[in-house]
């Protein structure tokens, strides 16, 4: 069995909605599975901001995706990468360098402008050339764009959106002693938009594969919001940080008020927070990763969530040799996608399990004899044996 992930509903979704000519919207699936490393995302992102589709046209960044996929192996990013000449640093001439290839996934890192509105009066000359660098940028002149915004910053050093978007284009390039300057730079003067000034140096050290200097940003941010646990327990996954990463999520969600909480089908960082607390669990606590899902995974559209329990039955099978456990998590997963094959599949496998193990062996708990039951129930047309529990066990 294939292992089915979040990223893979995300570019499920994304694949979709592109051959509906949703651009817009599947744009925004393929970005969340290319944020956590889906190769096949990232090449689809790659030929949309070249082309503008449903994004706004810009080279740097498709390359920065493309170059991305290349490194993970697939076949039509390597074969586009070998298509293309050596190219140029659009900001200022010189040479590409070969650490442009990571893009810091945009959970972390913010497009230019997003740290707020600028404090400046509405028609301020500061505040034309500003917004013109962000008209620019879109265009796909780079160059042009941070041209504009030093000259803001030469105007006005307080500018926090400015030296924020001079950052964020010079860390899609590969520039990282560039983008580190500008973050610095904002995060003197940054007041409230710190916090998210801090996210994105994690996302330009992050991109830089410094995952212990983005650990110690991410966790200098006092207020943690959903997509800044995202952000930290990707770099602690990355470092093999399992528990803690588990830890971190739990302790989250436990401090959430569910009531008051937005709709997951609205919020796909909060979304991500359940899925990789899942994932996360299972690799160190499996067995807390069931309860966990029991707690948070109706905060899972019915998809993602059938396929959280799918990858813990297929641990249970493969990993643990748990039949019965495995059966209760893929007997959840069908049942909030009844029509995947796949899943179905599974789930016969488990029953079999079942079944072969439980079958005429005396003395089952009770939890062993209801397994027994639900393997019968699916499998069709078998009778579980009736049990006697002469000790009393429960």
């Amino acid at each position: 069995m294939v292992k089915v992930s979040f990223s893979d509903w995300n570019c499920k979704n994304g694949l979709r909605l592109y051959a509906e000519k949703d651009y817009g919207g599947a744009a925004g699936f393929f970005r969340r599975a290319a944020e956590c490393g889906h190769p096949e995302a990232q090449y689809r992102l790659w030929k949309m901001c070249v082309e503008g589709a449903g994004v706004a046209r810009d080279i740097d960044n498709a390359l920065k995706w493309l170059r991305k996929a290349a490194d993970q192996g697939h076949a039509g990013a390597r074969m586009d990468l070998d298509a293309l000449g050596p190219g140029r640093d659009p900001l200022d001439g010189e040479a590409r360098t070969k650490a442009s290839a990571a893009e810091a996934p945009a959970a972390i890192v913010s497009e230019a402008g997003d740290a707020g509105e600028p404090a400046a009066v509405p028609g301020d000359r500061l505040e034309e050339w500003y917004r013109e660098g962000l008209r620019e940028k879109d265009a796909g002149n780079i160059s042009g764009a941070v041209a504009l915004w030093k000259k803001v910053l030469e105007g006005n050093f307080r500018h926090v959106n400015a030296a924020n978007a001079i950052a964020c284009v010079y860390a899609r390039s590969g520039r990282l002693d560039m983008a580190k300057k500008y973050i610095d730079m904002a995060l003197k003067v940054g007041g409230d938009r710190a916090d998210l000034l801090r996210a994105n140096l994690a996302g330009i050290y992050y991109s830089f594969d410094r995952f212990e200097e983005a650990e110690d940003v991410l966790d200098s941010i006092e207020r943690k919001d959903a997509r800044t646990i995202c952000s930290l327990a990707r770099v602690l996954g990355t470092e093999g940080k399992m528990e803690r990463a588990a830890d971190l999520i739990e302790g989250f969600l436990s401090g959430l008020r569910f009531a008051e909480a937005p709709r997951a089908d609205g919020d796909p960082a909060l979304q991500e927070v359940v899925a990789r607390g899942a994932d996360c669990l299972l690799e160190c606590r499996p067995y807390d990763a069931v309860d966990f899902l029991g707690k948070y995974s109706r905060l899972l559209p019915p998809e993602p969530r059938s396929m959280a329990y799918f990858n813990a039955g297929i641990h249970f099978l493969q990993e643990e040799d748990d039949g019965v456990t495995a059966l209760n998590c893929l007997s959840e997963a069908v049942r909030n996608d009844p029509g995947d094959e796949e899943m179905k599949e599974a789930l016969f496998d488990a029953a079999w399990r079942v079944v072969a193990e439980l079958e005429g062996r005396d003395n089952l708990f009770k939890s062993e004899v209801r397994a027994l039951a639900l393997a019968c129930e699916t499998l069709g047309g078998l009778k579980p044996v009736q049990q006697d529990f002469p000790d009393g066990r429960t």
